[in-house]
């Protein structure tokens, strides 16, 4: 079977039960107040990093939660792990002790703890040299020892408390950045030379996105959310080439299995498809 190159697919039950619960319901007021409104990006080096945003926003507080749930990421050669850490101890909510975690693999150590506040989801650059870790708006870029090195802004919050970026995820050959949010933009991020620079803005018209995932070669995006089919993108032109439906169910999550298929998860009612490049369709596992 082709492998899977997509770091997170939430393909269980539990995963996508969990994703629709924080999917927004969208109505006729939200379409009339909540219209998408599109603000500059910036790589923000870290000597000129803007203020830290509000790392509550709308989630609830857990005091018995140590890890955040929202993102995971491993090294490509996975000396090393990362996941957001909420606060040190069950007793503890101070957000002092938020931030992105890093530990060896090798030793099960913790070898540091940024501070960033970032709680979202994460993604690890094919060198294993950077580390993308997602707030609510805005995007840190840390070196692996989690040293920052950018802060990227652009993506809105608006007046929803509940908008936040929902996946993030590094083209295969490390040149760009995907970064998706509730506010239905996905934004592209360039890194080359050691720069950092924003790059196109893709409105994603009335999907509620969940999910990306860049295709093995990487000119292709696949954007998977509850509102609509999935949607296609082309990188180099940024156009949308095609919507592939799930066979059943509201798609929540999407994955490329290595031969180029897509794997997509979809909830009521909670089921599995591939769907092969020729646009074929067979059952998931």
């Amino acid at each position: 079977m082709p492998l899977l190159t997509r770091r997170a697919l939430t393909l269980s039950a539990v995963g996508v039960t969990a994703l629709a619960a924080c999917t927004p319901r969208r109505n006729e007021k939200d379409d009339e107040e909540d219209s998408v409104t599109t603000s500059e990006g910036t790589c923000h080096p870290a000597a000129n990093a803007p203020q830290g945003e509000n790392p509550y926003g709308g989630f609830r507080i857990s005091p018995d939660q140590l890890v955040s749930p929202e993102g995971l990421a491993v090294a490509p050669d996975s000396s090393f792990v990362a996941a957001g850490l909420e606060h040190t101890a069950p007793d503890s909510l101070s957000v002092e002790d938020w931030g992105t975690a890093i530990w060896d693999t090798a030793s099960g150590d913790l070898l540091t703890v940024t501070g960033n506040h970032r709680r979202g989801p994460l993604a690890c650059h094919p060198s294993g040299d950077m580390l993308a870790a997602a707030g609510r708006s805005q995007i840190d870029i840390l070196g692996r020892d989690g040293a920052l090195q950018w802060t990227l802004t652009g993506h809105s919050l608006g007046s929803d408390e509940d908008r936040r970026i929902v996946d993030l995820a590094f083209s295969p050959d490390g040149a760009l950045l995907a970064s998706l949010s509730t506010e239905r933009t996905l934004r592209l991020w360039r890194f080359r030379e050691g720069a950092c620079e924003a790059g196109e803005v893709i409105d994603l018209g009335d999907l509620m996105p969940a999910s990306l995932s860049f295709s093995p070669d990487g000119t292709e995006l696949a954007v998977a959310g509850a509102t609509g089919p999935v949607q296609i993108w082309s990188v180099g032109d940024v156009e949308l080439l095609r919507t592939v439906e799930a066979p059943e169910g509201s798609p929540l999550g999407v994955a490329h299995l290595s031969d180029g298929s897509l794997v997509i998860s979809s909830y009521e009612p909670a089921a599995l498809a591939v769907v092969d490049p020729s646009g074929a369709v067979r059952p998931g596992p």
